[in-house]
């Protein structure tokens, strides 16, 4: 965040059991589910809480543009006595991407001989035209945006987890001992397809 900073407090749960389900579709192949639930145990020395959501979008404006993202998360807390806790929690993320090419400017674009061009889109009509590999009319464009690359993708993945003991030791303080874990992983990937410069 700018200028301050952002904290995320897990929920520990506790109570009755309970929880709550979330599924939604739409347009375009999407697709989103969510559910999540708490709870306690054990006369409430125990408590939880987990949750799991998943977000898919399989054709996306081109019918090439996949985007999914699955994300889970859980928390546990056990009262070791009154006044000492040991409580745990995870969060891991896994997201796949198609992604397009960069826009361009054809060498046969209208631009003037100096000074600032004017940004003027390829019709989608012909863009259609470009992205299948097919000639097309470039007629007042001056650039191509975003041609589609059906064999670019980015994949994304995160896990952290994380283990904490807390003593009180009375009105005058508390200490805690914990670890922290995070593992993350990113990769870009892509093969020949494609209408620009795209080497096997």
């Amino acid at each position: 965040s700018t200028g301050g900073a952002i904290n995320i407090v897990s929920d520990y749960g506790g109570g009755r059991p309970h929880g709550e389900f979330l599924g939604e579709g739409g347009g375009l192949g999407f697709a989103r589910g969510r559910a999540r639930f708490s709870g306690g145990a054990l006369n409430d020395r125990l408590n939880y809480s987990a949750g799991l959501a998943h977000l898919n979008v399989s054709n996306g404006i081109d019918g090439q543009d996949t985007y999914r993202n699955s994300t889970g998360h859980g928390a546990v807390q056990y009262a070791l006595s009154p006044s000492a806790t040991l409580s745990g929690r995870i969060m891991a993320s896994d997201g796949f991407l198609q992604l397009n090419d960069r826009g361009f400017i054809p060498a046969e674009a209208n631009l003037p001989t100096n000074g600032l061009p004017r940004l003027v889109p390829l019709p989608a009509d012909q863009q259609r035209l470009v992205d299948a590999g097919l000639p097309f009319q470039l007629g007042d464009a001056t650039f191509i945006p975003d041609p589609n690359d059906p064999d670019s993708c980015r994949s994304s993945s995160f896990f952290a987890g994380a283990v904490n003991y807390t003593q009180q030791l009375g009105p005058q303080g508390s200490f805690r001992i914990g670890y922290q874990g995070l593992d993350t992983a990113r990769g870009f990937r892509d093969g020949p397809g494609g209408i620009r410069f795209e080497p096997e």
